[in-house]
């Protein structure tokens, strides 16, 4: 392929390539630079945010640790344990999250939909339908606020 690409620079009278060609390989090579920069920044932002969602994925636990308890006072031990077997769950995701870097979840990721392929599309589906209506109740509580500083701003007028 790099043979064929030699074949297509211009060249000048003598067979040499142009100086349009060095300019070329010039903003080509610039181009690999910026792009390995731009990955490796990406890699950095990316880390930064998985260690953030660990974090709050930790407070997701101590809150679920705090249901599980009450569950069980309210509701019996089963359900308590029920609840505290889920919160188990949350907390082994958040210890992945720590234990693995970014590369290694994209790659388990990807084994994982090619191994899995219709799960992978439920999955996705359930999240798109759960985002969704995250997006959607906060758009209906932003809408509500809304209203509700304009009534006042009404009785305030009045």
């Amino acid at each position: 392929m790099a043979a064929a690409a030699k074949q297509n620079e211009p060249r000048s009278e003598g067979g040499r390539p142009s100086r349009r060609a060095g300019l070329f390989d010039q903003v080509r090579a610039r181009t690999g630079v910026l792009a390995e920069q731009g990955l490796a920044k990406l890699g950095e932002l990316a880390e930064a945010r998985k260690e953030a969602a660990a974090k709050q994925i930790d407070g997701v636990v101590e809150v679920i640790e705090n249901l599980a308890d009450a569950a069980a006072a309210e509701f019996g031990g089963a359900v308590g344990s029920a609840v505290r077997q889920s919160g188990g769950a949350v907390e082994k995701l958040a210890r992945s999250l720590r234990d693995n870097s970014v590369d290694d979840m994209v790659a388990g990721t990807r084994t994982a939909i090619s191994r899995n392929p219709g799960i992978a599309i439920g999955v996705a589906s359930l999240v798109g339908f759960v985002g969704g209506r995250i997006v959607k109740a906060g758009l209906s509580q932003a809408s509500a606020s809304k209203a509700a500083r304009a009534h006042q701003r009404e009785g305030a007028g009045a």
